[in-house]
Formats: structure tokens, C-alpha cells, sequence
């Protein structure tokens, strides 16, 4: 009636179906793994490995040297630059010191012990 026979049949043919594809994915998932296994301990598969972890290791080395010359160099410019400004910058004479400090004496006497002026 309404075709459920066939359709019961067609739902048992898939879930065949589906089992067999099932088994020879887990078999040939197998094979793979062996055959991963046979090159990766043959002496081809190991110097190939080798290889790329050497090129890898490579490959991070490099972009930490690049990291450091570039954090060096920053570094070294802030070096010359405030080596040149503390070159360039004008010497104060002694008379011009001398003339500040009692203006800063001077600005000190007019501060109570708190800081703040005396006068209201």
C-alpha cells in the first residue's frame, strides 16, 4: 500500500550500500596510514622531513633576526639623536645659572612650607 515495500527496500539497499562504503573507507584509511609510515621511516622520508623542518626553523629565525635589526635600529636612532641634540644643544653660561637660581630662591621664599603662596 503506497509503496512502503519498495520503499523498505530501497532504505535496506542504501544501509548495504553505506556499510560497504564505510568498510573500505576505514581500509583504505589503513593502507594510507601504513603506506605514511613505510616513507616517513625509509631514508628518503626521512631526510625529507629533516628538510622541512630545517626550512622551517630556517624561516623562524629569519623573521626573529628581522624583528631584532628592526628593534636595534630603532633603538640605535634614538641613541643618535639625543646624542646630537645634547651636541648641538648651547652650553649655559655661569652668570645665566647663577641668575636663576636666586630667581628660583627667591620664587622658594615666597612658598609657605606647604607649597602654596603666602600672600591672601
Amino acid at each position: 500500500m503506497f509503496g512502503l515495500g519498495r520503499m523498505r527496500r530501497q532504505r535496506e539497499q542504501l544501509f548495504l550500500k553505506t556499510q560497504t562504503l564505510e568498510t573500505r573507507a576505514a581500509q583504505s584509511r589503513t593502507r594510507f596510514r601504513q603506506s605514511v609510515l613505510a616513507m616517513a621511516t625509509r631514508p628518503e622520508g626521512l631526510a625529507a622531513s629533516f628538510i622541512l623542518g630545517l626550512t622551517t626553523q630556517c624561516s623562524v629565525a629569519d623573521g626573529q633576526r628581522k624583528t631584532l635589526l628592526n628593534m636595534a635600529s630603532v633603538d640605535f636612532i634614538g641613541l643618535c639623536k639625543s646624542g646630537f641634540f645634547a651636541f648641538v644643544e648651547p652650553k649655559p653660561d655661569p652668570e645665566q645659572e647663577k641668575a636663576t637660581q636666586g630667581r628660583s630662591t627667591q620664587a622658594h621664599a615666597d612658598l609657605s612650607s606647604d607649597g602654596n603662596s603666602m600672600g591672601l
